[in-house]
């Protein structure tokens, strides 16, 4: 080849390279740069020229014709700057998706950043006076809606409306796509988080912290619906009545590969709490989550929720059931899960309620279930073990070690590793790779009853109040 030649096409290269330096922002569809200020003509097809607050919510508001993302830098953006105006809230629109964690520079969205860079959605207008939902999703929005990688805080449903009670942070009718969000310092009568009505959305990587429900469901409230949550953190939430990390009421969610660790609950179900629903909680660990009275990990009444290779520890409850507590015609079906270490006694069942447990470790044992074990599970405090959620190991000489059934087990664990990696399928939330113990642990059935005893004063006077409670 001539030099000329040679010359021409090192050319060619170079444009190339440069040309992708350069590139147009890439995406699916029409994209919509947003900064705090804003910057040059303020039309959001780069980040030169990005939106400013005002813009973005200005835009946002308005019929988008085709497939649209904002990608939005961080910074906080407020719905309205009217203190007389507590009804603005972010919209979710079908089609439109919403992305934070930006710099203000990429030119990928993979590029983006949302711990680095976070992007607020604010409820506070102005000081003391608070949106009633930060954000909202109408019925009708699908899963073209996305919300991905924001923090959500400051919105409090305190108002008179029976709506305006509900989902401080965000009120969901539809089936918006929601990753990669935090819930902070939000509140509400239902749902201080976030409440889902009648919803299929699936909620991924997302956490819960901090929101409070004068009534139920400080990090989350779920009714009629059928949502898939997975990969997610509730942590220090608080409800004064039932659910303080996750309340469901005749709904039938899919949680997974998510932790509730130090939330509470005035009544019951500090973790979680299941009414006339049936509930799946899979690769989940509950860890020093607290009750008043009854169910401080899990409280389930009227419903057949089920639990499935699930890690329950130092969990709390004031009266009884420090791990589980079943009222009225509970009937949970649980597996492969771990209840340990508890305040007192691990499980509690009213005399209607019929949990069946095979293949679990139960400290003190559990009358009428199958392949229980009492020996100790040797579990490690909650940590970093890898995934995005923390877990709570098994140490060496776990009694729960290829303990477990495979029948019906997830095919991964918590965190993501496969199972089994031993002789068998572990029990509880986290798969180890040590060896099973060589001497065997326990005997079908376990020891005493965890429901048998006496039952303190105090829980049989509120007792049939929480039984005729509905919410």
């Amino acid at each position: 080849m001539t030099m000329p030649g040679i010359r021409r096409i090192f050319a060619l290269a170079v444009a190339v390279f440069l040309m992708s330096q350069c590139a147009p922002l890439q995406s699916e569809g029409a994209v919509r740069c947003v900064t705090q200020n804003g910057a040059g003509t303020k039309h959001g097809g780069d980040w030169d020229n990005a939106m400013g607050e005002s813009e973005f919510v200005q835009t946002l508001a308005l019929p988008h014709p085709a497939l649209t993302e904002y990608w939005i830098a961080k910074g906080t953006y407020r719905p309205t700057a009217d203190p007389n105006n507590r009804d603005a809230t972010f919209i979710l629109k079908n089609g439109v998706a919403l992305y934070g964690g930006f710099a203000g520079n990429e030119n990928l969205r993979k590029e983006r950043d949302w711990n680095a860079n976070p992007t607020i959605l604010s409820g506070e207008i102005q000081a003391g006076i608070n949106s009633y939902h930060v954000v909202f999703a109408e019925m009708g929005t699908d899963g073209t809606a996305v919300m991905d990688g924001f923090v959500i805080t400051g919105g409090n449903a305190d108002g008179g409306a029976l709506q305006d009670t509900h989902g401080g942070g965000m009120i969901n009718f539809g089936d918006p796509r929601i990753a990669n969000c935090t819930f902070l310092g939000n509140r509400a009568r239902l749902g201080g988080g976030l409440f889902n009505q009648g919803s299929a959305s699936v909620v991924t990587g997302c956490t819960f912290l901090q929101n409070t429900a004068t009534e139920d469901g400080g990090g989350m409230y779920n009714t009629a619906g059928n949502l898939s949550i997975a990969g997610c953190t509730f942590f220090g939430n608080v409800a004064y009545s039932l659910g303080g990390g996750m309340k469901n009421r005749g709904s039938n969610p899919v949680v997974e590969s998510s932790t509730f660790r130090q939330n509470m609950a005035h009544f019951g179900g500090g973790g979680m709490s299941n009414e006339e629903c049936g509930a799946v909680t899979v690769n989940c660990t509950f860890y020093n989550n607290r009750a008043g009275v009854i169910g401080g990990g899990m409280h389930s009444r009227d419903g057949s929720p089920r639990l499935t290779n699930c890690t329950f520890y130092k969990n709390t409850s004031d009266l009884v059931g420090g791990d589980l507590g079943n009222l009225g015609t509970s009937s949970p079906k649980i597996k492969n899960t771990i209840f340990w270490g508890a305040s007192i006694g691990v499980i509690h069942n009213h005399p209607t309620a019929s949990p069946v447990l095979s293949f679990c470790v139960v400290q003190g044992g559990y009358a009428g279930g199958t392949s229980i074990i009492t020996a100790d599970p040797k579990l490690a405090d909650l940590a970093d073990n890898g995934g995005r959620t923390f877990t709570c190991a098994l140490l060496a000489g776990s009694s729960a070690i290829d303990a477990g059934t495979s029948d019906g087990a997830p095919a991964q664990d918590q965190r993501g590793t496969a199972r089994p990696q031993g002789s068998g399928v572990d029990i509880g939330a986290y798969e180890s790779s040590f060896s099973a113990p060589p001497a065997p642990l326990s005997s079908s059935g376990g020891g005493c009853s965890a429901a048998g005893g006496s039952m303190p004063l105090g829980l049989l006077l509120l007792l049939p109040l929480l039984l005729l409670r509905r919410p």
